[in-house]
């Protein structure tokens, strides 16, 4: 493959991608569905806000060394939406009270924590239909990289982004859009 035809497939990767994170984004709640969701976040509230691992008391926690409080969940996923995390925190500070209460959406307690209402939760809740963008993207260059033509490749990661699990994913604060982005990378290194 040539270095222009290397240049343009990533111009169209990007393009797929943000074209798939607008269209994930008009579907996002800004808030939890489920535990697993909140765990995740709790790990990254903990690394921001503590600089440790440690979590309230919930669902998917155990206790560890000194009684203190872990969940079982890994920690990559957590460091990657800390930005999200940094930007809704900022948010929270800099913005007028109507603005905050707005971004932050109606506040929702369910029975393992908080699920909605602060605008870190809302700023976290991004990084799904971000990486879901992204693995779309990065599936279509994949694909060249194997040898797809333009347009079979362009159909495949439309159909991929739009009629499968990444589509539905796309809105859950899970890492399963992580671990697969890990694994096509990967993929995508090796091939490379």
């Amino acid at each position: 493959m040539s270095a222009h035809a290397a240049r343009a497939d990533r111009g169209i990767a990007l393009l797929l991608g943000i074209a798939f994170v607008l269209v994930y984004l008009f579907f996002a709640h800004g808030h939890f569905a489920g535990s697993d969701e909140i765990g995740v976040f709790e790990i990254t509230a903990s690394l921001y806000e503590d600089r440790d691992l440690t979590v309230p008391l919930g669902v998917h926690v155990l206790e560890g060394q000194g009684g203190r409080l872990y969940n079982h969940f890994g920690v990559g996923q957590a460091v990657l939406a800390l930005p999200l995390y940094a930007a809704g925190a900022l948010a929270e500070r800099v913005l007028p009270a109507p603005w905050v209460e707005e971004l932050a959406g109606q506040r929702l307690v369910g029975p393992h924590g908080l699920f909605g209402g602060t605008p870190k939760i809302f700023a976290v809740t991004l990084y799904a239909p971000l990486a879901s963008g992204v693995l779309v993207g990065l599936f279509f260059l994949f694909e060249r990289r194997l040898g797809a033509s333009l347009g079979s490749a362009l159909a495949a990661a439309a159909l991929l982004g739009g009629t499968t699990y990444v589509a539905m994913m796309s809105i859950y604060f899970l890492q399963h859009t992580t671990e697969a982005l890990l694994v096509l990378g990967a993929l995508y290194g090796f091939r490379a």
